[in-house]
C-alpha cells in the first residue's frame, strides 16, 4: 500500500475530528448518520480513492461556507468563537483546495500514472 501525502493524511485526520466534535462533546448526538458518512468518505479517500477525495472535497467546502456563516452570524455575542471558526473555515476551504488541485495527491491516487 502506498503512503499517503503527509498533508492529505492531516487533511482526512482534522476532517475527522471536526465532524466527530459535535457528537463527543455537543448537547445531542443527532447526526450520527453525517458522522459515519464522514468516516465512510474519508477511510476511503485515505486509500486513495479519486471519488472519496473529490466528495471530500466538496464536502469540506460546504463546512467551510457553514463554518464562515456562523462565524458572521454570532461575531457580535462571542468574538473569540467567531474567530475559532473563521480559523476553520480558512482550514476547511484551504483542505478542499489541496484535495481538488494538489498534484501530491493526483499522484498518490495515480491520475498521473506512467
Amino acid at each position: 500500500m502506498k503512503r499517503p501525502p503527509a498533508f492529505l493524511a492531516l487533511i482526512i485526520t482534522l476532517y475527522v475530528a471536526y465532524s466527530v466534535w459535535p457528537i463527543l462533546f455537543g448537547p445531542a448526538s443527532n447526526n450520527l448518520g453525517y458522522v459515519a458518512f464522514s468516516l465512510t468518505v474519508s477511510l476511503f479517500a485515505f486509500y486513495g480513492s479519486v471519488i472519496a477525495c473529490n466528495i471530500l472535497a466538496i464536502v469540506c467546502a460546504i463546512a467551510a461556507q457553514g463554518a464562515l456563516g456562523t462565524a458572521i452570524e454570532i461575531i457580535d455575542s462571542s468574538i473569540y468563537m467567531s474567530a475559532v471558526l473563521i480559523a476553520a473555515a480558512v482550514l476547511l476551504a484551504r483542505g478542499a483546495h489541496y484535495l481538488l488541485f494538489s498534484k501530491r495527491v493526483h499522484e498518490f491516487q495515480g491520475k498521473y500514472a506512467q
